[in-house]
């Protein structure tokens, strides 16, 4: 039967109605497309500008802000939550799209390549500013349910470890865009998922507890911020390691002290690379810090706790370093060392420190009227210890010396020491234990004459700065240079990549802040580095006087009127110590035979000391140098016969050995007319027994000659 007229427009009707609903969703859909993408492109073309913004930040604060990290981090925190929301929007829009895949397609690729570039920028912040960040790259497959899964254990360890963790998500298989091929190649990458976090790689699905455990195992590497190789002085030195590694065992078997125990373990750690041994240590500081407790707060207990928090903190191993470092401020500000708490707040915050850097430098100067005089009094320099004279000596070669195997107290030990590493290399007729050596030896020979008040500089703070180490004046500015090898000790402490700390304090340079601060008269150290010069300077200017043994560099005070004696001799009369007044008088052009020498082997170097004060002297007072070069250790004979051949009078050499002091006493005692300047001497046995079996004809390299 026929439809019915009005019945068949009313189905005509409800089709197109239909027709219309239908093409209106599709329109609906289509135009929402666009402005899904139109939104992700917005937030793409902002994360972009973030990115070029954080590039141009980073050149722009690494050239003229003191500290560019805090700005850089704000940035990634910044970047890693929009990157989150792009690849969020992105999955979501993705899925609900049915039209428009080329648009969606573009816009994953995109995605792909701002996160690789991210990571890049992410490398970049962790390399300029200390690994502030763990980046894990994960390798998924679309519609794979392991990826899925993955993927959700990922987000929940993000949100655990929100301030440090940043997940980079990669589609292995996608291959519109080349790097994802060439990036997984490079990581080896050939099945989804596949994770990698820092060095570590985890293939096929991987549970929470696992990749965890990797988090943390970054997390708590011990001495994260040492940048420094900690063979350097041993190998350097010629230090055989099996006699070195079996010392090292035999001393941790015996030390009873927790500070000296703790350093004995993270020297280990470090020199045989021993990453629990190194951790091992904090339960020693640990202890240290434990038997502080209940001693009265006195400045040394303060001072010895808050370097133990500060070591507390640089071991890390999991440790929260924020902790130690806030106490450890809280313990400088108590001390009034206000510089070194505000350094220590910002460290805890996980900011940059900020950090004052002003170089001190010194060259030596003509003195007054020494072109028109006719002759030159070396030597006539003197200090007169008495009771109670507060004397700061530097602590390696006086209370430890970790070379030598000698680690067996912390630095506010009471023993002093006069042996070191020569003990384990010369005959005892060479050693000479009984006169001693280095600091340590003259100091013990001070105490048993003199009532002075030894004091502590250690834990002495260095910072770095375009290519080198400084360490600092009494208000927290970074003036005086440290060479790489005493940062390199491997008993000194790091916080950051360019701050440390330096236990085994060696050199005028480490003992600045600590003599302005503990009122110090006599500072006890050396001078064979420029540095230490500059700051025998510094301390000359606030009236303290500089010992220093070693004095290669000492030349560069000459004109400057300091108050530092060089390899000085000591006399005793009664209570009093007598430092330096040995004097040798030159006579204008008089002939002067001169030690130098190469500058190898290892330590040679030293023997060129003489030349280096007397090729500065003769520019302003007139003096026949003969320069007579040595090429290995034992060859003073060379300069004393040199002298004999020529009829010179007088010689300017270093004594170390007893075959140097043999030659040169032996030619001193054919004439009571002849005269020897010593340099870099008196440190050692037989330059000081030189100095007191001759004391009329030997005399040392004044910084402040006497032109009369």
């Amino acid at each position: 039967m026929p439809l019915d007229h009005s019945f068949a427009e009313l189905i005509m009707l409800s089709f197109f109605i239909t027709l219309s609903i239908f093409m209106v969703g599709i329109l609906l859909n289509y135009g929402l497309d666009f402005v899904r993408v139109d939104t992700i492109l917005n937030q793409m073309v902002s994360h972009e500008i973030g990115r070029l913004s954080f590039v141009v930040e980073q050149e722009f604060t690494q050239t003229v802000s003191a500290a560019p990290c805090n700005l850089l981090r704000e940035r990634v925190v910044e970047l890693k939550k929009q990157m989150r929301q792009v690849g969020a929007d992105l999955s979501g829009y993705s899925s609900a799209s049915w039209l428009n895949k080329k648009d969606f397609d573009y816009l994953k690729r995109k995605y792909i390549l701002l996160q690789l570039r991210f990571f890049s920028l992410v490398q970049g912040v962790n390399t300029e500013c200390g690994n502030p960040y763990i980046p894990i790259v994960f390798f998924y497959s679309v519609d794979n349910e392991l990826s899925v899964r993955e993927g959700f254990v990922l987000e929940d360890l993000s949100k655990a470890y929100e301030d440090k963790v940043i997940v980079l998500s990669i589609d292995k298989d996608y291959i519109d865009e080349p790097l994802v091929g060439l990036f997984a190649k490079a990581n080896n990458v050939s099945r989804a998922p596949t994770i990698i976090i820092g060095n570590v790689k985890h293939e096929g699905f991987a549970y929470q507890g696992v990749l965890n455990a990797t988090i943390l195992s970054i997390l708590r590497t011990p001495d994260p911020y040492a940048p420094i190789d900690f063979g350097y002085v041993l190998r350097s030195a010629g230090t055989n390691m099996t006699w070195f590694k079996n010392q090292t065992e035999k001393l941790l078997i015996h030390v009873n002290d927790s500070f000296a125990k703790g350093d004995l373990k993270l020297l280990a750690g470090r020199v045989f690379a021993n990453r629990t041994l190194i951790c091992n240590s904090l339960a020693d500081y640990d202890a240290a810090l434990d038997a502080l407790t209940n001693m009265p707060e006195s400045a040394i207990v303060l001072e010895e706790r808050a370097l133990l928090l500060e070591t507390i903190a640089s071991v890390r191993c999991g440790r929260n370093n924020a902790i130690a470092l806030t106490q450890a401020e809280s313990a400088w500000r108590k001390l009034g060392v206000q510089w070194r708490a505000d350094i220590l707040h910002a460290l805890a915050n996980n900011q940059e420190p900020t950090i004052h850097f002003a170089p001190l430098s010194i060259a030596p100067t003509s003195s007054t009227g020494a072109h028109n005089a006719s002759r030159v009094v070396l030597g006539s320099s003197r200090l007169t210890l008495l009771d109670g004279a507060r004397v700061l000596p530097q602590t390696d070669r006086v209370k430890r010396d970790w070379l030598g195997g000698h680690l067996n107290q912390s630095p506010w030990g009471n023993k002093v020491l006069h042996v070191f590493s020569e003990e384990h290399t010369l005959s005892e007729e060479e050693l000479r234990a009984d006169i001693g050596w280095h600091e340590g030896g003259r100091l013990l020979n001070v105490l048993n004459k003199t009532r002075i008040i030894p004091l502590t500089a250690t834990g002495t703070m260095v910072a770095y700065s375009s290519g080198k180490w400084y360490a600092p004046d009494e208000k927290g500015v970074f003036r005086f240079e440290v060479p790489l090898d005493k940062v390199s000790y491997p008993t000194a402490r790091f916080l950051h990549k360019n701050i440390g700390l330096l236990i085994d304090t060696h050199g005028v340079n480490m003992l600045v802040e600590q003599a302005i601060r503990l009122n110090a008269s006599v500072v006890w150290s050396d001078c064979d580095h420029p540095g230490k010069v500059a700051a025998a300077q510094y301390l000359s200017e606030h009236d303290i006087t500089v010992v220093c043994f070693p004095d290669k560099y000492a030349f560069l005070g000459l004109g400057h009127d300091l108050k530092l004696l060089p390899s000085p001799p000591l006399h005793f009369v009664n209570n009093t110590t007598i430092i330096g007044g040995q004097e040798c008088v030159l006579q204008r052009n008089q002939v002067v035979v001169v030690e130098n020498a190469t500058p190898l082997p290892y330590a040679l170097w030293y023997y060129q000391t003489p030349t280096n004060y007397f090729e500065e002297l003769r520019t302003t007072f007139p003096l026949d140098i003969v320069s007579v070069q040595i090429t290995d250790f034992n060859q003073t004979s060379t300069i004393t016969s040199t002298a004999e051949s020529i009829g010179a009078n007088t010689i300017a050499v270093r004594v170390y050995s007893q075959d140097d002091y043999v030659h040169v006493r032996d030619w001193l005692a054919k004439n009571s007319s002849r005269h020897a300047v010593l340099f870099h001497s008196a440190p050692y046995p037989y330059g000081y027994l030189l100095f007191q079996e001759f004391a009329n004809q030997t005399c040392f390299g004044d910084v402040n000659p006497r032109f009369e």
